[in-house]
């Protein structure tokens, strides 16, 4: 879902937390390029993955697609830390859109309380800007 304004984001996760769904959401304004992005989110929460979605306020000119990936917190602590990739083959947005058309396989749906997660760019279509890949947890 793509969301136009705060009211109706807030809305969405009101209803989302009603129902035991968090949202984790990776907000990147404008990649640098391909690669890891300087961020990781914990999650408190123990749960399931149920939905991953990604979407561009600008799209871009080719293929723009992520793979979320997860750490425990003992393999986060670990030297070299220790990443999985939630999704089978990641999740893509094509050229000259704005959102993800198809749903992404996901492979690793068991999220323990504490666990880490950030996202990996794999291929950035030109001129995209305000990428956003939103993660679905039903705890």
């Amino acid at each position: 879902m793509l969301y136009t304004d705060i009211r109706s984001y807030n809305k969405q996760a009101l209803l989302a937390k009603r129902l035991g769904q968090r949202i984790i959401p990776f907000i990147v304004p404008k990649a640098n390029g391909v690669g890891r992005p300087k961020m990781e989110i914990q999650f408190p929460f123990a749960g399931r993955i149920i939905a991953v979605m990604a979407s561009c306020t600008t799209p871009g000119a080719g293929m723009t697609s992520f793979q979320v990936e997860k750490s425990s917190v003992a393999a986060h602590e670990a030297s070299p830390q220790e990443w999985m990739p939630v999704m089978l083959d990641g999740i893509s947005i094509p050229g000259g859109e704005v959102l993800n058309q198809v749903p992404p396989t996901i492979v690793v749906v068991d999220v323990a309380a504490g666990d880490f997660f950030r996202i990996n760019i794999l291929a950035l279509g030109t001129g995209v800007e305000g990428l956003t890949v939103a993660l679905t947890i039903q705890t």
